[in-house]
């Protein structure tokens, strides 16, 4: 009785150890195309660094989709002309971030 309930134990493990194995190959090969990597543009970066950065970026996310662009910049350093025309290549978005305040925050009087 004890070694039917150790081997259908085991049987069930192994089922479940199957069960990941598979489950972990086609999160690796299958990723989602909504997935999108995020680089941070620095002033002054000419475009082919961005270029190679990009490239390195997407390559860190592993699977066979091609991951979205999103380029973060502030409002002081802006996408020129050629980083505009390098984003449509890799079909990316620019997303400006913006501090929340401008000058010294608020002073919380409670």
């Amino acid at each position: 009785m004890l070694r039917t309930i150790l081997e259908v134990t085991i049987a069930l493990f192994a089922v479940y150890g199957i069960y990941c194995a598979i489950r972990a190959l086609a999160e690796c090969c299958f990723v989602p195309r909504a997935y999108a990597v995020a680089v941070r543009l620095r002033p002054g970066e000419p475009a082919d660094e961005l270029a190679s950065r990009i490239v390195e970026a997407r390559l860190a996310l592993c699977g066979a989709a091609e991951a979205r662009v999103l380029l973060l910049c502030d409002e002081h350093t802006l996408p020129d002309e050629a980083t505009e025309m390098l984003l449509q290549e890799h079909s990316g978005d620019v997303l400006i971030v913006k501090p929340y305040f401008e000058e010294d925050p608020p002073i919380d009087e409670t």
